[in-house]
């Protein structure tokens, strides 16, 4: 599903795309992978990034970041990533109101998200340091 949601994404069909990373979500938390969720998560993210929602997008980034950091994967880079772009997109006001509706503060606005771009040459603003 996963893979057939990233050829929909190719070709333009977000709609569909999205519909595939959904199924593939509870496909492969049924198989308890975890990883895989993570990367359909990190995939929709970047499609509601494309389609300029930046909230959902935010929310599916973080969701990538956490299982990734949870389960040690070298992935976590590309949530990361997603993040920092949703960040630039955004006022900081804007930013940080998602991140506390979501209960997000404490995990991001921490030393964690900058140790881990750190780690894998990720530039973090200056804000966030």
């Amino acid at each position: 599903m996963h893979n057939i949601g990233t050829l929909y994404h190719n070709r333009g069909e977000n709609d569909l795309a999205l519909k595939q990373y959904q199924e593939s979500i509870k496909i492969k938390e049924q198989i308890n992978d975890t990883v895989g969720m993570a990367s359909s998560y990190g995939q929709m993210g970047q499609l509601y990034l494309e389609k300029e929602d930046y909230s959902v997008a935010l929310i599916h980034f973080i969701k990538a970041f956490l299982i990734f950091l949870k389960t040690d994967s070298p992935e976590v880079r590309k949530a990361v990533n997603g993040i920092l772009q949703v960040r630039e997109k955004i006022p900081e006001a804007e930013f940080s109101a998602i991140l506390k509706e979501y209960g997000f503060v404490l995990v991001l606005r921490s030393r964690l998200l900058c140790r881990v771009a750190s780690d894998f040459n990720i530039h973090v603003p200056q804000f966030w340091i």
